[in-house]
């Protein structure tokens, strides 16, 4: 089942997790950021399987920390190759997160 999230970026799942009803305000902001559609969907997708990877970990919202995302980054180096943009998404993501 597809999910659209912010009428912009189509996910194959609904986001899970702690995040999940953060997803849709943080590709918000990217928007009114002036970040490209491309971009937009690469930092909504890495954010939603973050949020997913949190789940699984046990992890809620309020636990988060800054040591979460490079854990995550080498956890999903094992599956997908990494792209040089996906430290900064998830910086992007835990400063929006903050604010």
């Amino acid at each position: 089942m597809k999910c659209i999230i912010n009428n912009q970026v189509v996910l194959s799942r609904a986001p899970q997790g702690p995040l999940a009803s953060h997803i849709g305000p943080f590709a918000r902001s990217l928007s009114e950021q002036g970040y490209t559609l491309y971009s937009i969907h690469r930092q909504v997708l890495l954010a939603a399987c973050f949020s997913r990877w949190l789940r699984q970990q046990g992890v809620a919202l309020r636990s988060i920390t800054s040591d979460h995302p490079p854990r995550y980054l080498l956890y999903r180096a094992r599956q997908v190759r990494p792209c040089l943009g996906d430290a900064a998404a998830l910086r992007h993501l835990l400063d929006f997160l903050r604010s």
